[in-house]
């Protein structure tokens, strides 16, 4: 008896560590506390504010990827992404993410948006989890997204790239594919209004879907893509499967779990965001 209670603790801290990045919050301090370093250059600092595809422990980390590609050139690139936010929720702690004047803010926000939009269930789970002052819908999105543009638009030298929002699902043609659709629309006029760079990550990763074929892929419904996301996580942490393998394992070629991003997506993310970043320095020189 008492060599199998051995084995359970063991077993159990074993998970516990593996499991330990998807509840650490190192980065939101590190941004928390930023404003007081005097060793940055502040034309270089890029602060990347979203949800989880932002926070990136559920999925590929596309800002640590950025960081990869800038900070050997004296950019400091920080996270403020914080899994499972709406654009409300970035909206009451934008003031915290732009305190220390970053040059740029990237931000990604609406796929949680989008999701409570096309489901019910979805809806109730985020204003319970996330606190919300009322359901979701599309003009509770589009006013906390102007909301979060017009803070950041408030900050001296601070300039926003604003980031489309991937697919959910890779199958095409069903309704949910119009509500992110409605909201890409959104956040791109918004972004021509106020004369803002846009990342079309969509786009890209459209045109990426559209070279094979999609029959394979699953229909997506919020039910089944929160599980594979429960999936993913311990196929990832838990026996060190990387996140193309998990896509490819669930049928799929970019979204693991019809929400996040792997590798190839998150690569091409992190390679978008980064031209964004020379092109808004190279017009500031």
């Amino acid at each position: 008896m008492g060599a199998a209670i051995l084995v359970i603790i063991v077993l159990v801290a074993w998970v516990a560590m593996r499991l330990a990045p998807l509840f650490s919050e190192p980065n939101g301090q590190r941004v928390e506390h930023f404003h007081a370093s005097l060793a940055a250059d502040r034309r270089k600092v890029v602060v990347c504010v979203g949800d989880s595809l932002t926070q990136g422990n559920a999925s590929f980390d596309y800002v640590h990827a950025l960081a990869s590609r800038l900070e050997p050139e004296g950019y400091s690139v920080l996270n403020a992404g914080v899994n499972g936010e709406l654009a409300w929720n970035v909206l009451q702690r934008i003031e915290v993410v732009t305190r220390g004047e970053p040059a740029y803010v990237v931000l990604l926000v609406g796929t949680n948006d989008a999701r409570a939009c096309e489901s019910e269930w979805a809806a109730a789970r985020y204003v319970k989890a996330r606190k919300l002052p009322q359901t979701p819908d599309q003009t509770f999105f589009e006013e906390s997204y102007r909301g979060i543009l017009d803070a950041a638009a408030a900050v001296p030298c601070t300039r926003t790239i604003v980031v489309t929002l991937p697919p959910l699902g890779e199958r095409g043609g069903e309704p949910v594919d119009e509500i992110v659709a409605r909201q890409n629309r959104f956040i791109s006029a918004e972004a021509a209004r106020r004369e803002l760079p846009c990342v079309d990550l969509n786009a890209e990763l459209e045109r990426l879907l559209d070279a094979d074929s999609r029959g394979e892929a699953p229909v997506y419904d919020a039910r089944r893509s929160q599980w594979l996301a429960v999936r993913s996580v311990l196929l990832h942490y838990l026996l060190g499967w990387r996140w193309d393998r998990i896509t490819k394992h669930h049928q799929m070629r970019l979204l693991p779990d019809m929400i996040h991003l792997n590798e190839s997506a998150g690569g091409v993310l992190a390679e978008q965001v980064e031209q964004a970043v020379r092109r808004e320095a190279a017009a500031d020189c």
